[in-house]
Formats: C-alpha cells, structure tokens, sequence
C-alpha cells in the first residue's frame, strides 16, 4: 500500500510548518525593503496630489474584493494555525 502525506500527520505538520517559517522569514524582508526603501523612494517621487489619487484607488480596489475579505483571510489563518497545533 503506498502511504502519502496525509497518512503521515507528524510529517505533514512539520513540512506545513518549515515552508510557513520560510515564508515569514520572506515576507518580513519584503516588508522591510519596503519601508525602507520602496516607500521612501514614493515619498519622494510622487506628488501629494497623486498620492491622494492613488489612495483613493487602492480603496476602491479593496471595496471591490467585498465586504469583509480581510476578516475571511484572518479567519482562514486562524483555522490553519488550530489545524497544525500553533
């Protein structure tokens, strides 16, 4: 009988686990560069009249995903984080 991953919860919770370190460790030097040198280099760049639009734009942009995206991805997160024991 061939076993998967499935059939194997201590090793699936350890992979889950190694490529969700991996991508924090990778989100968090994203984040990083940029505040660091991304927005920075905006400020200095843009105008405060584009800003303005262009905050407005990403407000719409994220009323078009709908009512409540950012709670449905938190919840998600949390149901993964209970699902692996964190």
């Amino acid at each position: 009988v061939k076993r998967g991953i499935e059939d194997e919860p201590a090793e699936a919770k350890k992979i889950l686990l190694d490529n969700g370190w991996s991508f924090l460790q990778l989100l968090r030097a994203h984040i990083h560069k940029e505040n660091e040198i991304l927005f920075p280099l905006a400020d200095r760049a843009i105008t405060a009249d584009s800003m303005h639009a262009l905050s407005h734009e990403f407000e719409a942009a994220e009323a078009a995903k709908g009512e409540g995206t950012q709670e449905r991805f938190l919840n998600l997160a949390r149901e993964l984080e209970a699902k692996v024991g964190v």
